[in-house]
């Protein structure tokens, strides 16, 4: 995957911050957010146990699971600021000290991490992009699921989760083709088990009352 080729589809902006936003940005952007220069003294400082979560949203999974686990380090993806901003009002709050913020697009840093570097990768409800026209556009892509690999650990799992039909056959479809990924399932029935210590965020609670079904997929690196 070359990083200078990437384009990205989504939205980065919407309403414009607020003073007391702006503030939270300014006084923990320093300690949080990732850098390219300065993603080795973060990794230095990684634990034995890390944890990726793309595209994050308002981050309620990424809060949680870093309280469950606070000797674990759990790095997020967000592009959209009015979204990883919220984050990081409760993590001011709340004072967490084991997260860290990619404030864009994760495909751009992926190469930086070192191989077999992650135990888990989360992407739950990634833009389906619906239209035929739009599905290269898709984050779940063959050269994306190679840079998921590389850096996730043997036997560590990638976690999905989607409401949209056309995304859970999409991606059906992208790991079938894999040899380096099994699906872990035993039974059709546990694609609707949402995992232990998971939560339900803002989007899983619109599509709940939207009646829409909830799939989860989880597959292991061989």
């Amino acid at each position: 995957m070359q990083e200078n080729k990437i384009q990205f589809y989504g939205r980065k902006k919407g309403r414009k911050l607020s003073k007391e936003k702006n503030k939270i940005v300014n006084l923990l952007g320093p300690q949080i957010f990732i850098k390219k220069s300065n993603l080795n003294t973060t990794l230095n400082h990684s634990s034995e146990k890390n944890y990726l979560e793309i595209g994050f949203g308002c981050g309620e999974n990424l809060l949680n699971l870093s309280k469950i686990y606070p000797e674990s380090i759990f790095f997020g993806a967000e592009p959209y600021i009015n979204s990883y901003v919220k984050l990081m009002q409760k993590i001011y709050k709340e004072q967490i000290k084991n997260i860290k913020i990619w404030p864009d697009d994760v495909r751009l840093i992926m190469s930086c991490f070192e191989n077999s570097f992650f135990d888990k990768i989360f992407i739950l409800h990634p833009d389906p992009w619906q239209k035929k026209k739009h599905k290269k556009r898709r984050i779940v892509q063959q050269d994306f699921l190679d840079a998921l690999s590389r850096v996730l650990k043997r036997n560590g799992t990638i976690i999905l989760s989607t409401d949209e039909k056309n995304m859970k056959s999409w991606i059906l479809e992208q790991f079938h083709i894999r040899e380096d990924f099994e699906w872990q399932i035993n039974h059709i029935k546990e694609i609707f088990n949402k995992p232990d210590n998971f939560i339900e965020s803002k989007y899983s609670e619109k599509a709940k009352k939207g009646k829409k079904i909830i799939n989860w997929f989880f597959f292991k690196k061989k």
